[in-house]
């Protein structure tokens, strides 16, 4: 916990003040990751980016899909004093980043005052116009209640079984067998249906204490815009399911220095 600043001490600037400019220096590629993953449901998120970091939490406009990642400070080759949200278009941001391979460094410098965002690369500069993040909608409060069955597998092979699935059917059933402690990935369609196991030799390791199955969209798992397809494939998911409840599923971001947090609404089937 750190120290309370002695009563004379002037009030810290807020985000609002252009006292603190924002100046951070970072690989390109782990920007490039994190405008992936958002982009598989949002065209727009609040960065709150600085001397802690970076966290994103966004909800796409259904109400379907959450997202939350989070790097740590490390993650970046520089951070300077400021800390601030800012409202970005990441499709434009990914247009600047086109030219600037995965190693590449990146500046970004912020001055609120003016709301825009100064990107260097090279010999390119763009300033880019940031969006006023209290015009952008919250993120999420609390992505997924807690929930019994928990299991670990390689994204490579989670991915597989839901494209299975998605070829017989617009859902997925996924659910835990405690007696035969196995997850079960399951599409069922008008004609054919399809069955993928996983039992002790698929999974990292898992957590089956009771029954539980629900059902999801395979187009927002493994879809053109899948929150799936831009998870590194040698990657391990660990992923939290509950009866009719949401899928949550985290895996790491830059070995380790961060990581991805999806949440998916089930679909809910009346008897």
């Amino acid at each position: 916990m750190s120290e309370a600043a002695p009563k004379d001490a002037e009030e810290e600037p807020s985000a609002a003040t252009s006292t603190d400019p924002l100046e951070v220096i970072v690989r390109a590629g782990v920007v490039k990751d994190v405008i992936g993953q958002m982009q598989s449901i949002v065209d727009e998120g609040v960065f709150q980016i600085g001397r802690e970091g970076l966290y994103v939490g966004v909800v796409d406009p259904a109400n379907v899909a959450m997202l939350e990642i989070d790097l740590e400070p490390k993650a970046f080759e520089s951070v300077g004093d400021g800390q601030f949200p800012i409202g970005l278009d990441i499709n434009r941001l990914e247009d600047y980043l086109k030219r600037a391979s995965k190693s590449d460094p990146v500046e970004f410098e912020y001055l609120p005052e003016t709301r825009k965002m100064e990107i260097r690369h090279e010999k390119r500069e763009f300033n880019m116009a940031a969006i006023d993040p209290d015009s952008m909608r919250n993120g999420p409060d609390d992505m997924v209640p807690d929930v019994p069955v928990s299991f670990s597998v390689a994204v490579s092979e989670f991915r597989a079984a839901i494209e299975d699935a998605d070829l017989v059917a617009d859902h997925v059933i996924v659910e835990a067998d405690p007696d035969a402690e196995e997850i079960r990935v399951l599409g069922n369609g008008d004609t054919d249906d399809v069955r993928t196991v996983f039992g002790n030799e698929g999974l990292e390791e898992a957590q089956v204490p009771e029954e539980v199955r629900s059902i999801f969209s395979t187009d927002y798992l493994v879809g053109d815009d899948g929150m799936l397809n831009p998870m590194p494939k040698d990657a391990i998911l660990s992923v939290k399911l509950g009866d009719e409840m949401p899928l949550k599923a985290v895996h790491e971001l830059d070995d380790g220095r961060g990581s991805v947090e999806i949440g998916l609404a089930p679909r809910i089937v009346s008897d």
